[in-house]
């Protein structure tokens, strides 16, 4: 078994069926499915059965719900493959897909030692199939191969590579050995804490330069609402700088330094814009929020703030502005969303308009 494709389901008994139809259509055939049923109670699990026809292996795998970690980390226990992928249950991926992966890891017959992971582009779509981003539009084609902390590189430094966590399929035995997992519990940052922890471990990373996944933004997605836990990647990037420390690489310890200062800055503002716009767009209301479940949280912010600025390291103008008022912050995003909503009403009906995304600088990770 060349394959185990691991798929937490949560609430998604209408999506499912396009997730594990497009496993379907695949090309290849020497690859499994692992379904997780997180607890749920609109029929997740029975929609994915009814869809596991015509799949060369599926099982579902039932859990009380714990999180989109704890299945994941389910779904590994159970996993049979040489290599591992987390495909989430909304998403879907190209036809050729796993048959693109066997021919990146297949060196068998050479005698090459088969890569620790393999990763791929991806296009954010919108529930229609619409596409809605492509971050690799306009960025150089993807290397052959690379090591893990050049990959990282290219993340932190260079900027012109993004892996979404169905964008990377792994090598299970580098997963095993090191005994990594999600972290359980952990709603936000999870994801990049398990990505960038495996690839700090990663000798032979290949590529290839096709889009396979479409990855799916649902209105309903935490990222668009508002939910203080987001916070939680703050912890998740603090773990993940320790673990980067501990390989004892230069370029390492400098990855550790940025992530926990301009990268984790902008996460944290671009988490703060989310909330905003996913709840009544109260500053005062948030800041209360974040203080009772992460205690002292703004504070650091505003230290690392002023430690990048010592330091000469450039921060968007919104950072800035957000570390000295948070309330002028938040009144800017009130009145440049309410300017783009002004000028929707008065296109035509039909016209597309983008609403601008929030101050200058900022990005989801």
């Amino acid at each position: 078994m060349n394959l185990s494709i691991v798929i937490p389901a949560y609430q998604v008994e209408h999506y499912i069926g396009t997730t594990l139809g497009s496993l379907q259509r695949q090309t290849a055939a020497d690859f499994e499915v692992l379904v997780i049923d997180d607890g749920s109670t609109d029929g997740s699990g029975e929609a994915a059965e009814r869809h596991f026809a015509g799949l060369p292996a599926a099982r579902l795998i039932r859990t009380s719900n714990g999180g989109v970690s704890r299945a994941r980390n389910a779904g590994l226990a159970e996993a049979r493959g040489d290599y591992v992928l987390f495909l989430d249950g909304d998403d879907y991926v190209d036809e050729r897909l796993v048959e693109k992966i066997a021919e990146a890891t297949g060196f068998s017959a050479s005698g090459e030692r088969p890569p620790d992971a393999v990763v791929w582009r991806f296009v954010e779509v919108a529930e229609d199939g619409s596409v809605q981003a492509d971050f690799f539009q306009g960025k150089p084609p993807l290397p052959k191969r690379l090591n893990g902390p050049d990959v990282l590189k290219r993340i932190f430094f260079d900027r012109n590579l993004r892996i979404h966590t169905a964008g990377i399929a792994y090598r299970r035995e580098l997963l095993t050995e090191a005994t990594l997992g999600y972290e359980p519990g952990c709603v936000n940052g999870e994801d990049q804490e398990f990505i960038y922890k495996a690839l700090c471990r990663a000798e032979d990373v290949r590529f290839i330069d096709e889009s396979l996944l479409c990855y799916v933004q649902r209105g309903s997605s935490v990222t668009y609402t508002y939910n203080v836990r987001k916070f939680d990647f703050a912890d998740a990037f603090a773990r993940t700088a320790l673990e980067l420390r501990t390989r004892n690489h230069p370029e390492l310890d400098r990855i550790a330094a940025v992530l926990e200062g301009p990268y984790l800055l902008e996460d944290y503002l671009y988490t703060i814009r989310t909330c905003l716009e996913g709840g009544n767009g109260r500053i005062s209301a948030l800041m209360r929020d974040i203080e009772t479940h992460y205690p002292g949280l703004h504070r650091r912010m505003k230290e690392r703030i002023r430690t990048c600025r010592a330091q000469g390291i450039p921060l968007p103008r919104s950072l800035r502005l957000f570390a000295a008022s948070p309330a002028a912050y938040a009144l800017l995003l009130r009145t440049k969303r309410s300017a783009a909503l002004r000028g929707r009403t008065e296109r035509s009906a039909g016209e597309p308009v983008s609403i601008p995304s929030g101050a200058e600088g900022e990005g989801p990770r």
